[in-house]
């Protein structure tokens, strides 16, 4: 799975791009100028359904490590990242 942070006005163009390649995705907005473009398998697409009703800064320790490690970042450094959001919280 793969997070891409983008300029709203590339919506319509990176939207038809990965249909025409036929790959899941899923928009969410940022902010006013901004959105958060996911792409790749629908299975993983449909846990970032589950648990993206709200911005990325809103997700607690748990669901920011699951997303981090779908999104093939570092396993240790979430471990940190998430023991570091525990601890602080």
């Amino acid at each position: 799975m793969v997070l891409h942070t983008m300029n709203k006005e590339y919506e319509t163009f990176a939207v038809q791009r990965l249909k025409s390649q036929n790959i899941g995705y899923l928009v969410q907005p940022v902010d006013r100028s901004k959105i958060n473009l996911y792409f790749g398998k629908k299975e993983c697409l449909n846990v970032v359904k589950l648990l993206m009703d709200r911005p990325l800064n809103l997700l607690t320790p748990e669901e920011d490590f699951i997303v981090g490690a779908m999104l093939g970042y570092d396993i240790c450094q979430q471990c940190k990242r998430f023991c570091g959001k525990k601890m602080s919280a």
